[in-house]
């Protein structure tokens, strides 16, 4: 991959007050301001779907169906979670399917982490999912499942049927986190998982393990036999790249077809990365001693690092005309201030440009983390928020917003 140089950022927008964010990258360099920047004046913001809880992923069909993932529905056991329908705007009242999961309270990362729908889903009706299960009788530890369901119309509702475990071997930490569990179809029709590195930093280096790691499978579970360790003694064949701390978020270029992904920290390490078959990612040698440390040799550094960390998590990139001003730029979002970056990748390589398009999710009031981002069949892009005061326990205080071309923009159109 050829070597980009390595830049210093200051970033200071306000939406809806201000904030001062330093982005990064290594080393430090010359610091270029930035304008701040709000919606551009032909979009606007609404709430798709509302009173839901914990929405942390989400797939659209291309009839416009949107599936969504609660994380889990009940803080009190047995935990479960649930896969949900929105025709029209409106969520379907019974579940298209409810899932048993391990222990996720008080706090964990733990749940119904991942949803993808297959690339044939229009025929097929797959529909998969990512859940860390309790302890079974094929497995006696909590563990992570790749799962298949086939969806069915059953009366007015579309339920998941035919419930298959495709993986059962995922690593889940014994702890409570770094988890990972997202889950996309590429564009070569293969899926993709995101394993964090449960919490265990020696992981990030381990070819043994599936944690901290990119997984690639066939859809049937299988694994595809161009994955670049397949002939690795002692690797996991399952491994795509390595060295990533856990990755909340990836998607892959519309023209370019290059995969990017979005990294936890800590500290200065909560990065924007462009991922390779076989990539070393550097996690945990580019953290040492309390400090960041950046061209370790045999690793790839980063593009954007964020500094302080923010708790990137989901990645989509703009895929449509619609919006002009968000056309194949990556949006992704964050944790801790619910905010939704806007990242334009020059071609050629040169430097990125990132801005932030909202904080707290776009609302004026709350404390909002923002879930996960995705591009909608009519030129939408969505994105999922929970509110922070979700632990212990507050259901439904979840959301799902989405930005549209303002109805006015389209009034020159009508003129003529």
């Amino acid at each position: 991959m050829k070597k980009m140089k390595a830049h210093s950022f200051r970033l200071i927008l306000g939406l809806p007050l201000l904030l001062a964010l330093t982005i990064y990258r290594l080393p430090p360099a010359t610091a270029f301001p930035f304008t701040p920047q709000t919606l551009p004046p032909n979009v606007e913001l609404d709430i798709y779907v509302e009173n839901v809880t914990f929405p942390v992923a989400m797939a659209f069909a291309s009839d416009g169906r949107l599936f969504f993932a609660e994380r889990f529905v009940d803080a009190s056991l047995p935990i479960t979670g649930t896969i949900r329908l929105v025709e029209n705007g409106v969520v379907q009242p019974q579940p298209f399917a409810t899932l048993d999961l391990a222990d996720s309270t008080p706090y964990a990362e733990k749940g119904l982490l991942g949803l993808a729908l297959d690339p044939d889903f229009a025929d097929n009706g797959y529909v998969y999912t990512y859940r860390t299960a309790a302890p079974d009788a094929g497995n006696p530890a909590e563990h992570g499942e790749l799962i298949r369901y086939t969806a069915q119309l059953s009366g007015t509702n579309w339920l998941g049927v035919d419930m298959t475990i495709l993986v059962d071997d995922l690593p889940v930490s014994t702890y409570c986190c770094h988890n990972g569990g997202v889950i996309h179809f590429g564009p070569d029709s293969k899926l993709y998982l995101s394993i964090g590195d449960n919490s265990n930093s020696n992981n990030g280096q381990n070819l043994s393990t599936k944690a901290s790691k990119l997984l690639r499978y066939n859809p049937d579970g299988t694994i595809p036999a161009d994955n670049p360790f397949v002939n690795t003694p002692g690797a996991d064949p399952a491994i795509y790249a390595y060295g990533l701390r856990n990755v909340f978020g990836y998607d892959w270029h519309p023209l370019t077809s290059e995969l990017y992904a979005s990294e936890n920290g800590p500290d200065c390490n909560d990065e924007l990365n462009l991922i390779t078959a076989g990539g070393n990612y550097g996690w945990a040698l580019s953290y040492q001693g309390g400090q960041c440390v950046m061209g370790v040799g045999g690793t790839i550094d980063p593009l954007v690092v964020f500094d302080p960390p923010v708790g990137l998590t989901g990645v989509a990139f703009y895929t449509s005309e619609e919006i002009p001003d968000f056309t194949n730029h990556l949006f992704l979002g964050s944790w801790t201030d619910g905010n939704l970056y806007q990242v334009e990748l020059p071609e050629g390589g040169g430097e990125p440009v990132v801005t932030t398009l909202l904080t707290n999710c776009g609302q004026p009031a709350g404390d909002l983390n923002l879930l996960d981002v995705v591009m909608g069949p009519a030129g939408d892009l969505y994105f999922s928020c929970q509110d922070d005061t979700f632990f212990p326990a507050r259901p439904q205080t979840g959301a799902i917003y989405r930005l549209q071309r303002h109805w006015y923009s389209y009034m020159p159109l009508l003129q003529h």
